[in-house]
C-alpha cells in the first residue's frame, strides 16, 4: 500500500508541480525513489538473495537491451503492434513500458554491473520517446482494454521517471507527464476514495 500511495502521489504531483514547494516535491520523489531502487543504507548488495534480486534484472536488462529495435515504429519484433489493434496493441506498449522499466531498475541499482551505464541511458531514452511521439499520448486513441492504458503504463512510467528524473531534460518531463496524466485524471476524478485509487496503483 505504502508504495502504491508514493507512486500516486508521484503521478498526481508531476501535473500540478507549480502548486508545490520544489522542496516539498523532492522530497517524495526521494522516498519513492529509495522504495524503488533500494537506496544502499537500506540493503546489504552481498546478501545472496539481494546480490541474486540484482543480478537477474541486469541479464534481463542486458538481454531486452540486445534485442531492443532503434530503426522502426516499434522496440521489440515482438510486441511491435503498438497503434490501432484492440487486441493487441495495450498489451505491446504496456509490455514495451514493462521492459523499459526493468533496463531502467538495472541502470538505476548502484551494485548493479549496468549502474548509470551511459549506452543503455540512452536507449531508455530513445524507448520512452518513441512511445511518446506515438504508441502513448493524448492525441492516440485508446483501444482495448482500459487497464493498461490507465493503470498499467502510468504506474510503469511513474517509477521509470522517478529513478531518471536528475537525467531527463525539462522537455522530457513535461512530455513524458503529459502523457501518462492525461489518462490518469480521469480516473483518479471518478474514484472519490483516495484508498481505492491506491489499490489500483494510481
Amino acid at each position: 500500500m505504502r508504495k502504491y500511495i508514493l507512486t500516486l502521489s508521484i503521478i498526481v504531483s508531476l501535473s500540478i508541480q507549480a502548486a508545490i514547494q520544489p522542496a516539498d516535491f523532492s522530497r517524495m520523489r526521494q522516498r519513492m525513489l529509495n522504495d524503488i531502487v533500494l537506496a544502499p543504507e537500506k540493503y546489504n548488495p552481498e546478501h545472496p538473495a539481494i546480490k541474486q534480486y540484482i543480478e537477474k534484472y541486469a541479464l534481463l536488462a542486458d538481454s531486452l537491451w540486445q534485442t531492443m529495435r532503434q530503426d522502426t515504429t516499434f522496440l521489440w519484433e515482438d510486441q511491435a503492434i503498438l497503434i490501432g489493434d484492440k487486441a493487441y496493441t495495450p498489451y505491446h506498449v504496456h509490455r514495451s513500458y514493462l521492459r523499459l522499466h526493468a533496463m531502467t531498475l538495472a541502470w538505476g541499482y548502484p551494485s548493479s554491473p549496468l549502474y548509470h551505464n551511459e549506452a543503455l541511458l540512452a536507449a531508455i531514452r530513445y524507448g520512452l520517446n518513441l512511445l511518446a511521439s506515438g504508441p502513448y499520448n493524448p492525441a492516440t486513441q485508446k483501444v482495448g482494454n482500459w487497464w493498461e492504458w490507465c493503470i498499467g503504463i502510468p504506474f510503469d512510467y511513474s517509477h521509470i521517471v522517478c529513478i531518471l528524473y536528475d537525467v531527463l531534460t525539462p522537455e522530457e518531463l513535461q512530455q513524458f507527464e503529459q502523457c501518462a496524466t492525461y489518462r490518469v485524471r480521469p480516473i483518479v476524478a471518478r474514484r472519490h476514495s483516495f484508498a481505492r485509487s491506491c489499490e489500483m496503483g494510481i
